[in-house]
């Protein structure tokens, strides 16, 4: 099972599947705390997810997640709209080499084409995953949009 299945698992959300149309997934993994935020983004609805995880010997454990709806999100045409640009990124895993941080796991459907990739602190980086992950969460809701 791919990082990105556990965390939705964690969240009772269902892996997504080729015959979604557009979909995007964003989960942040906190790595100093164990905290992880998933973006949960559909053609029709957006929410927020909360879990936390547990490593130890190398294994990461995440507990179930609990996730709530942000009604009438004001963004979510123009994060629809960074689906294909990140689509890109299939199966990419960056990061330049800043330990700690956050880490970020997106899983997405395209026209019908799963895409998966990894990001850590893009914040810090000057790639142009980074950049285009940056980008995308400066879209991203925050808590406080969530009821």
């Amino acid at each position: 099972m791919s990082r990105m299945d556990a965390y939705a698992s964690a969240a009772g959300l269902s892996s997504l599947r080729s015959s979604d149309t557009k979909a995007i997934r964003i989960w942040a993994n906190n790595y100093m705390f164990g905290e992880v935020t998933g973006f949960v983004v559909a053609e029709d609805s957006v929410s927020i997810c909360a879990a936390r995880t547990e490593l130890h010997e190398s294994i990461e454990t995440i507990h179930s997640a609990s996730c709530r709806e942000v009604p009438n999100w004001k963004n979510l045409k123009a994060l629809l709209s960074k689906i294909e640009e990140l689509s890109r990124f299939d199966n990419m895993r960056v990061g330049c080499g800043v330990m700690d941080g956050t880490g970020y796991a997106v899983d997405g459907v395209l026209n019908g084409r799963r895409f998966s990739f990894e990001s850590n602190n893009p914040q810090e980086c000057s790639d142009e995953v980074s950049k285009a992950m940056v980008e995308t969460l400066n879209l991203l809701p925050e808590d406080s949009d969530a009821p």
